[in-house]
């Protein structure tokens, strides 16, 4: 998808999915399908994956990994998909490569911010890097403090694809 079409998604409702249990704590696959076909038919235009109401905090890779699968399946080009990743780059990098894949529109970053170690020359690499890969949406505060607005300017300066902000 261009990014002028994905950016259009964001437009309307967007459906932030979250993910569903059965009562013994395993993800709900089942579930999730039908909660996308809901979303689908009620109009909206985005399935957006998001670490915190798709609870990635408590979530395997393996978890994460097939939720996003699934979504991107059973959404099928009807709606566009955004995944969500919280991991190290490489680990990101690899990831963007699988959600191109599997026709996923973009990704929502949450850059890893352990002990404060962000910069702005860490995010500023680490945004960059992804979005080579794929359209990317910058979170403003993902990191300990809001995300500067000269660097919010120089990524929108840059050419880099983003969705959103």
């Amino acid at each position: 998808m261009n990014i002028n079409k994905m950016k259009q998604a964001f437009t309307g409702p967007v459906a932030s999915i979250t993910t569903p249990f059965t009562r013994n704590g395993d993800v709900d696959y089942s579930a999730l399908c039908n909660m996308v076909e809901f979303f689908i038919a009620a109009g909206s235009p985005a399935m957006l994956l998001t670490y915190g109401d798709s609870l990635y905090s408590i979530l395997t890779d393996d978890e994460i990994t097939n939720i996003t699968w699934l979504v991107a399946e059973q959404t099928a080009g009807r709606s566009s998909v955004v995944a969500c990743s919280r991991w190290v780059l490489p680990k990101t990098l690899e990831f963007a490569d699988t959600c191109n894949e599997w026709g996923i529109d973009g990704l929502l970053l949450y850059p890893p911010d352990w002990a404060g170690s962000c910069t702005g020359e860490t995010l500023s690499a680490y945004y960059t890097a992804v979005a080579e890969r794929i359209p990317i949406i910058l979170m403003t505060a993902s990191i300990a403090g809001p995300l500067p607005l000269k660097m919010i300017s120089k990524f929108l300066d840059s050419g880099i694809d983003i969705i959103g902000i």
